[in-house]
């Protein structure tokens, strides 16, 4: 059944991307082209991890690992780009999956080399990054994404995650940047509600109850349907 479920789940995400790319045709405008090198690791090499061994089981690796060779044929005879983006992207999925950093790495570059102006590229690159403990390019890479389209919980909330693995004693660091993603999104309560969350959950978990408080407050009139759920972390603070 798990593995079963491990597949299902590894299938869903990418016919999420292929949507998302659907989805960007229709709303967002293509960037410039820029030349290949257009992102370098900042990282020291040292601290960078390339490869590693994740919790995956047999079924789902041997599902996975040919999953990458369908769509390595695909990427042989297609002709349209945004296919290509998608395909390339799918495979960076799988061998995220299967704790090939580097393959998945050099798979998301392939995508942003067509079209740089695709945020969930950036996205995706941020996140192998993540796994690569490649901290700083990570960052630069969920700040290209807030660049292209700042309008998103998702670029922010994955950025103050960043800041809260890699730089855990720096509370002005992450309270600034959840307050910079709150600035931009407040009037949107889709995307504003979801950020709120994580950064009441991260005052919590920091101590920073005065904050905290405040924040759920904040959520109540945000969100009046939760109201009673809010009001209870606040008794329990």
């Amino acid at each position: 059944m798990n593995n079963k479920k491990n597949i299902i789940i590894a299938l869903i995400t990418v016919m999420i991307v292929v949507g998302a790319f659907a989805v960007y045709k229709i709303y967002y405008q293509k960037a410039e082209v820029v030349s290949n090198d257009f992102f370098s690791i900042q990282d020291d090499a040292n601290s960078i991890v390339w490869n590693e061994q994740t919790n995956v089981d047999e079924l789902s690796r041997g599902e996975f690992n040919r999953k990458i060779e369908e769509l390595k044929n695909k990427i042989a005879t297609e002709t349209d780009s945004e296919n290509l983006m998608a395909h390339y992207t799918n495979i960076g999925i799988y061998y995220g999956y299967l704790g090939d950093y580097q393959s998945a790495y050099d798979y998301y570059l392939k995508a942003l080399e067509i079209d740089p102006g695709f945020r969930r590229s950036w996205l995706n690159l941020g996140d192998i990054l993540v796994s690569m403990k490649a901290y700083q390019s990570a960052e630069t890479a969920y700040k290209k994404s807030i660049d292209l389209f700042a309008y998103d919980d998702l670029g922010y909330k994955k950025l103050t995650s960043l800041y809260e693995l890699a730089y855990a004693g720096n509370h002005e660091l992450i309270k600034s940047t959840y307050e910079q993603g709150l600035d931009v999104l407040r009037g949107n309560s889709e995307d504003e509600v979801p950020l709120l969350k994580q950064y009441a959950n991260w005052l919590v978990e920091t101590k920073q109850i005065v904050d905290a408080e405040k924040i759920y407050d904040e959520l109540i009139e945000k969100d009046p349907d939760n109201a009673k759920i809010y009001q209870n972390y606040q008794n329990n603070l």
